[in-house]
């Protein structure tokens, strides 16, 4: 319990910074839609380790329709051909993962790499590819730290990668200058 509301605090006040950062009517709302779900799907990715669809898809499509809304009234379409292909991208890698190594990423994942890859696409490559390597780098540490915890007599537990995808789109929105 003290972990989700540290986690939900620390998005929370991430979410407030971004606010500065994100240029556009419907891009900022869209951008708090997507933290919030991010949040809330984190959270139950930490209780059940699973991402419900509920959550997840609906991250994807806000997302998406934000996006596409400030695109239409900028009349600028590469921000928006960029998240889709971002988006198009992620989705496709994260799906010869879940494929490759299957029962260590979902269905669930992969929706919700796809739904925050295209936000940070919109940003930049930079945002992208900065946001999306910080989830398996931040996986990695965790599971070092577990290993260590191990061998000291403690218990190695799984870890959900949901919230680490959220952390490494939040790192991903923080970059923006």
């Amino acid at each position: 319990m003290r972990w989700t509301t540290t986690f939900v605090v620390l998005c929370g006040a991430t979410s407030a910074l971004t606010g500065t950062r994100i240029r556009g009517a419907f891009a900022l709302p869209t951008y708090a839609a997507v933290c919030l779900l991010g949040i809330a799907a984190a959270a139950a990715d930490i209780r059940r380790k699973r991402l419900p669809f509920a959550l997840t898809l609906p991250t994807l499509g806000i997302g998406l329709i934000g996006l596409t809304t400030q695109s239409v009234v900028e009349g600028q379409y590469s921000d928006l051909f960029r998240a889709l292909g971002g988006g198009f991208v992620v989705a496709a890698l994260f799906v010869a993962l879940a494929l490759a190594a299957p029962g260590q990423l979902g269905l669930g994942d992969v929706l919700f790499a796809s739904g925050l890859s295209a936000p940070l696409a919109w940003l930049g490559w930079e945002q992208l590819l900065g946001g999306m390597l910080a989830a398996p780098a931040l996986a990695l540490l965790l599971q070092l730290i577990l290993r260590l915890g191990r061998r000291q007599g403690r218990v190695d537990r799984e870890f959900a990668f949901g919230p680490l995808l959220l952390l490494g789109w939040i790192l991903g929105l923080l970059a923006v200058g």
